[in-house]
């Protein structure tokens, strides 16, 4: 186990499924908005709430998910600040409510790279062996720890927040500083699981 197990932490949905389910619109879609750096930074990719029977509406969170990737207001992005990460850009989004009125100054965070820091050693397949996977597999991670080598190689400022790489999940952390500063100011909309505690399947409860 690293030391970096208790300083980071997963980013899931709020418990329960009353949440607000984004899924982007067939144009937005077709852009490759999840991996792939943004030239077009005018133009704002479009979200909606594919959860119907959700009871929240916008303006009740502050982070909204898409799958594992974070649309966020611009309280959240003023406290990530973390235009340094690497691989990292903020794309201005517009969610569509059911009425269907846009409502703007959103933020989605597209991670076009991914940080390959996963502890083969110290972490746990959900299935198999992860030892037995090849340098280049996407593994199927259970119980995740971080390698520390790889990240004290890295500025502080430049893995404030990423996408973990060689894993199928690819789930987003963040470090404790960003997650006691989001919670500290009230922002609802997500739960963050620390590393260290964090087991496949305890998201979903």
């Amino acid at each position: 186990m690293s030391l970096y197990d208790d300083e980071y932490y997963i980013v899931h949905n709020m418990e329960g499924d009353d949440h607000i389910f984004l899924n982007a619109t067939k144009n937005t879609a077709s852009r490759k908005y999840g991996y792939v750096k943004n030239d077009r930074i005018s133009e704002p990719f479009f979200f909606y709430n594919d959860n119907k029977s959700s009871s929240l509406k916008y303006g009740d969170v502050d982070i909204m998910l898409d799958g594992v990737d974070m649309v966020v207001s611009d309280r959240v992005r003023e406290i990530i600040s973390a235009e340094t990460v690497k691989g990292l850009q903020f794309n201005s989004a517009v969610f569509i409510d059911e009425d269907d009125k846009w409502h703007e100054g959103l933020w989605y965070l597209t991670f076009y790279e991914r940080l390959t820091c996963l502890d083969v050693k110290d972490s746990e397949a959900l299935r198999g062996d992860l030892s037995a996977y090849g340098p280049k597999s996407i593994m199927t991670v259970n119980k995740y720890s971080l390698d520390a080598k790889k990240l004290d190689s890295i500025p502080l400022d430049e893995r404030l927040i990423f996408k973990i790489g060689g894993t199928s999940f690819s789930y987003v952390f963040v470090h404790e500083s960003i997650r006691d500063a989001i919670i500290s100011s009230g922002i609802r909309g997500v739960r963050f699981f620390k590393v260290s505690e964090f087991e496949e399947g305890d998201q979903y409860y």
